[in-house]
């Protein structure tokens, strides 16, 4: 197959030879969280995702942190997590008074002893890496890490 190509054979005219090979299209369009989480992934820049209130984290925010800074009870629901999410992982960051509880989707559960949430708390900093293992379909804790205030 030949590649496209231009040929400048004077000041005043060129050549352009295009490829007669048929041309594909993308199977897969990204959403701006996976362009974001591509680029991270490819730089080793580190992505951050900020909430001030609750929601349900996506597959495409995974292998970033997600932090929380609030001073009411906040809840983020982990993804539904599949085989091809494997070793995935979220750096979870909980900030300010209120306290953050990490609720599972479907089956999976944190930890081995079948826990379907995970509370943070703390009027401090609290940071926690939980990483999904598709095996026993569980996010296992990885690190668990708090600087208190009084």
């Amino acid at each position: 197959m030949a590649a496209n190509a231009v040929t400048v054979t004077s000041t005043t005219s060129a050549s352009v030879v295009v490829s007669s090979a048929a041309h594909s299209h993308p199977t897969k369009y990204y959403t701006k969280d996976e362009v974001i989480a591509l680029i991270a992934a490819a730089s080793a820049v580190p992505v951050v995702y900020s909430f001030t209130s609750g929601d349900t984290l996506t597959t495409s925010q995974l292998n970033a942190a997600v932090a929380m800074v609030a001073a009411t009870p906040e809840v983020f629901v982990l993804p539904s997590m599949g085989d091809d999410q494997n070793g995935y992982y979220f750096d979870v960051i909980k900030g300010g008074a209120g306290t953050l509880t990490l609720n599972t989707a479907d089956s999976d559960i944190i930890g081995a002893s079948g826990l379907t949430s995970l509370l943070l708390e703390g009027t401090g900093f609290v940071h926690v890496r939980i990483q999904y293992l598709h095996s026993i379909t569980a996010w296992i804790i990885h690190r668990y890490g708090g600087i208190s205030g009084s």
